[in-house]
């Protein structure tokens, strides 16, 4: 090109960038970018678009975020497809405070955002469990203008369900549908499985019905949602029929399929029927996995077959399946059973006594130390398992202890544990317990999440410490986090959940003194949330501030 007296453009260049990105050579394209720039040539939006876009698809997310400024330095614009890139970038970095930054950026200096960028935040917020805040993004894209499309939609629908909130998903689904939005195989699988996993089968049923006579297919995913729900509900006949109907459809059974069945079977005593299936499904060349051999293992400890139970572990592993949460979830359920038993029948298992007083860490200590003997020495990842077990349950004594063998095994607790083991303390008023976690995190540089600083403040205040959570308020104000973030978090879903709108106002106030930044859309929510519980004065004070911003001087 050069020889023949041409010398190449922006354009030129811009698609010699994407091509060799997306012929492997990242550097060569770094290379060819600042060659551009060596010749005084300026990049436009669309060259930093192709270098941003294929960077963090490398996961090269800090170059593309340096990138990112540069152009905007430089007076190039960076356009919507730009700013969806970065946020999309930084959430899979879980750098949620930058994210949610440079999406003020956008929202203060533009453009504005699209559809993509709020689906972008609605996704990654479920992703996260942050349904509250998935919710405000679809209200703020409503108040902006941006219409929701289909995917907005099956995300929330698909995140609310899945988080067993029904109520919320249905209300979704049913705006979806006022908007002329048809529902998609995805929504109505989403809703169905919903519904069977919170025992509703009727509702699930007569939904799938309603799939059909619209003309929408049924998935396998949607059969094996309603197998699963039957088999649990000891309706074995009909998710039987389900799963020939589903064959007539030309859709095999899969492994989900199979163990669906088995695992409503064993659940509700047809463990020797299960049994037939298992070795059924092992004919058909479908492979069982760990949900399968877990299911069987919870079976026969329910049966009081503790001998058969272990063989099949053996097996389990064996084969190369490795017992995962659920398999010791089940298993732990079964041990508890067996327990039972020895308690009626004053027989011992495994050297658990016959004293009614066996408690739950003897009863794991012991099914940990025979996995051991087995082989399967306990990892990091099964203490996790266990410890966020019991603290589900309410047991932050037994998590506790079983943290502290855990040590004495060499294992140092990771976020997850530590997070766990704060919340049960939290949720039994344990605060002491739970502030001696928060500390040691912090001396370990671990920085928590801030639905962790709304546990923890929230349980300080229902415990008359409110000095205690303003000090680890303040903390939090200093750690620069996002301040739509903490009111979202802490404020509203934390202090005025608990009715503790007073400490709200102070703590509010506490971040406008450090000059906190917040957007028009949370003081709306705040105003809104304040009326709820009757507070006039507070809320004035709040529609003040958000006329100050629609209306600056």
């Amino acid at each position: 090109m050069r020889k023949r007296g041409c010398s190449p453009n922006v354009q030129t260049y811009t698609a010699l960038i994407s091509g060799s990105f997306h012929g492997g050579k990242m550097e060569v394209a770094i290379g060819l970018y600042h060659r551009m720039l060596r010749e005084g040539l300026v990049p436009n939006t669309v060259t930093y678009n192709a270098l941003i876009n294929e960077l963090c698809s490398e996961g090269r997310f800090e170059i593309a975020l340096k990138i990112f400024y540069w152009m905007e330095g430089q007076g190039t614009l960076a356009n919507a497809q730009t700013y969806n890139q970065i946020i999309k970038g930084l959430f899979t970095m879980d750098d949620i405070e930058r994210a949610m930054i440079v999406f003020n950026k956008m929202l203060k200096d533009g453009p504005s955002p699209n559809v993509v960028t709020y689906n972008t935040l609605i996704v990654e917020n479920l992703k996260r469990g942050y349904l509250n805040n998935a919710m405000r993004f679809l209200d703020m894209m409503k108040e902006s203008g941006c219409e929701p499309d289909e995917r907005t939609y099956c995300e929330l629908t698909s995140g609310f369900s899945k988080a067993g909130k029904l109520d919320s998903a249905t209300t979704i689904f049913c705006e979806m549908l006022e908007r002329g939005i048809s529902p998609n195989q995805w929504n109505y699988t989403a809703m169905i499985d919903g519904y069977c996993k919170e025992g509703k089968m009727d509702v699930a049923l007569s939904l799938f019905e309603r799939m059909e006579e619209n003309g929408c297919s049924p998935s396998i995913e949607t059969y094996n949602a309603i197998i699963s729900g039957l088999s649990k509900d000891d309706r074995y006949l009909e998710a039987e029929k389900f799963c020939a109907k589903m064959i007539q459809q030309g859709l095999q059974p899969n492994t989900i399929t199979y163990t669906s069945l088995i695992d409503g079977l064993c659940r509700n005593g047809g463990t020797n029927l299960a049994f037939k299936i298992f070795r059924e499904m092992e004919k058909n060349n479908c492979l069982p996995n760990v949900h399968t051999y877990t299911s069987l293992i919870y079976g026969l400890c329910q049966e009081g077959k503790a001998d058969s139970a272990e063989r099949l572990l053996q097996e389990m592993e064996t084969k190369g399946l490795v017992p995962d949460e659920v398999t010791f979830t089940s298993l732990i359920d079964g041990f508890v059973l067996l327990v039972e038993r020895v308690v009626s029948q004053n027989e011992t298992v495994y050297g658990c006594s016959s004293d009614e007083r066996v408690s739950t860490f003897e009863l794991i200590g012991n099914l940990l130390l025979r996995l051991s003997e087995n082989g399967c020495e306990p990892t990091i990842d099964v203490y996790n398992t266990l410890v966020s077990g019991l603290c589900r349950e309410g047991k932050s004594y037994e998590a506790s202890q079983l943290v502290e063998s855990m040590k004495e095994k060499g294992l140092s607790p990771n976020m997850e544990i530590s997070c766990s083991l704060l919340v049960a303390h939290c949720k039994n008023l344990e605060v002491d317990p739970a502030l001696g976690i928060f500390n040691s995190m912090a001396v370990k540089g671990s920085r928590p999440y801030l639905s962790i600083y709304k546990v923890l403040i929230c349980a300080l205040c229902r415990s008359s410490r409110v000095e205690k959570a303003q000090s680890i308020f303040q903390n939090l104000l200093a750690e620069q986090w996002n301040g739509d973030l903490i009111v979202w978090t802490v404020l509203v879903d934390g202090l005025l959940q608990e009715g503790e709108s007073d400490v709200c106002m102070k703590f509010l106030y506490l971040m406008e003194s450090r000059n906190c930044t917040l957007s028009l859309h949370t003081y709306r929510i705040l105003a809104r949330e304040l009326s709820k519980v009757g507070k006039s004065l507070e809320t004035d004070q709040i529609s003040k501030e958000f006329r100050k911003l629609s209306f600056p001087p």
